[in-house]
């Protein structure tokens, strides 16, 4: 009997791990899928690819052109895609569409989980196999429930969320208003439902707001929020508040420790990042970091190369020229 019940716990326990991988598998495929989905429906409403990434692989619009580069691990699939003129009624419209997909998508994995178990139902519990299955369908559906969530959320909380504040900003922006001119207090003071990656967003934007406004005075704080709520290890989906960081910590408040730990984490994304705020954060930190004059002024010279396109706000622009032929002046 003993060795009846010994194997049975034992049993129990691989069933476990079974599943605990299924949930983890369930979870990357739901975050690719998701990723991919919002990518689909919004570049078939008119939306400018700028990035795919997944895992170890990352597919960008670099200058007009597409590139495939194999980057840093990251598990979490991102997308990034843009229109100029996108409308509330548009934006609710292209919601509904991912949400739709999602579910369909959500919904025919669980289906092929539910009839790959059929005629083995009995086993199902002593079958790792079958366990995996119905742990990473299980995982996919509760991520379609997380997303449907979060997109009614933005919606019906639009003015109550700082993620609908960033809607608003980001539309405004593109549609031609200056972010110089744009109401940004620190987000505490609009006593707004948030996430830490709505605040990321949000007071990353203020930073670039006070760099330009030359408001340096007021950027430590603000610094410091953005290091407070990075998510435990790199995720390169806060590359932008990396490049942020790590500007900051080179020339506006030089510390090399602090701006050779946060290069360290984003160094892979950084040196494949050839947009010009990229090479601007890359010629900064070569300068005032390493000493690297030569190196910082080729550096900023192939940011200046692609600046006209770079971004599709002429203020970012703008201000990206400057910055960039500032650290060629100072490298002269």
């Amino acid at each position: 009997m003993g060795l009846i019940v010994g194997y049975q716990g034992h049993g129990i326990g691989y069933l476990g791990l079974a599943c605990g991988f299924g949930i983890i598998t369930g979870w990357f495929i739901a975050s690719f899928i998701g990723a991919l989905i919002g990518l689909f429906v919004t570049m078939i409403n008119g939306f400018k690819f700028k990035y795919f990434r997944t895992l170890f692989f990352d597919i960008s619009d670099v200058n007009g052109k597409i590139k495939f580069t194999i980057r840093k691990f990251t598990p979490i699939s991102s997308y990034l895609t843009i229109k100029t003129g996108l409308t509330d009624k548009e934006d609710k419209m292209i919601s509904v569409m991912h949400i739709a997909v999602m579910w369909a998508v959500s919904i025919l994995i669980f289906a092929m989980a539910h009839f790959g178990t059929q005629g083995r139902v009995d086993d199902l519990y002593e079958d790792n196999v079958y366990t995996f299955l119905w742990g990473m369908a299980f995982a996919v559906v509760l991520d379609s429930v997380f997303i449907t969530f979060l997109a009614i959320s933005a919606h019906v909380n639009a003015k109550k969320s700082l993620r609908g504040r960033l809607k608003q900003i980001g539309k405004a922006w593109i549609n031609g208003s200056r972010l110089e001119d744009m109401a940004l207090p620190p987000h505490e003071q609009l006593g707004l439902k948030t996430t830490k990656y709505d605040i990321l967003s949000y007071e990353g934007l203020r930073f670039m707001q006070k760099l330009w406004l030359g408001s340096y005075s007021e950027l430590l704080p603000i610094v410091e929020c953005l290091e407070g709520n990075l998510a435990e290890g790199y995720l390169r989906s806060e590359a932008t508040i990396y490049n942020i960081i790590i500007f900051y910590y080179s020339y506006i408040n030089p510390n090399a420790e602090k701006a050779v730990y946060y290069f360290g984490e984003a160094e892979d994304d950084l040196k494949h990042d050839m947009d010009s705020n990229g090479r601007r954060t890359m010629a900064y930190y070569e300068y005032y970091i390493l000493g690297q004059k030569e190196q910082a002024k080729k550096t900023a010279m192939d940011g200046l190369r692609v600046i006209d396109k770079f971004s599709i706000c002429d203020e970012e622009r703008e201000q990206e020229r400057k910055l960039l032929e500032y650290i060629l002046y100072e490298a002269e």
